[in-house]
């Protein structure tokens, strides 16, 4: 988020899915500040949101539809971020203070 200059305000929808992201206690994970402090109904869980994402394939408007988001997509990559290290070691006190 740091690196697109975006606050946690600026996001409208999270999806935590699989297996493990299905299952978590949203209010508690907002409460560690293991996600961005983003408004309770903008969070969603699925739990096999690779499935259903392949299942959309077989569509033809939803393949253009994620082939043109694929082609928009830039990697990030955290360890060439001069400030990630500081942050991730900051961030392991899982306190709400920590996650800023």
């Amino acid at each position: 988020m740091a690196q697109l200059n975006l606050r946690p305000a600026d996001l409208q929808r999270m999806i935590l899915t699989g297996s493990f992201g299905s299952q978590l206690d949203v209010t508690a994970v907002l409460g560690l500040g293991m996600i961005p402090p983003v408004p309770l109904q903008a969070i969603e869980t699925s739990a096999n949101g690779a499935g259903f994402g392949a299942a959309l394939m077989l569509d033809d408007a939803e393949f253009a539809r994620a082939s043109a988001s694929q082609a928009a997509a830039e990697q990030v990559d955290l360890d060439m971020d001069p400030d990630f290290d500081r942050r991730f070691i900051r961030s392991l006190a899982l306190t709400p203070e920590a996650s800023r």
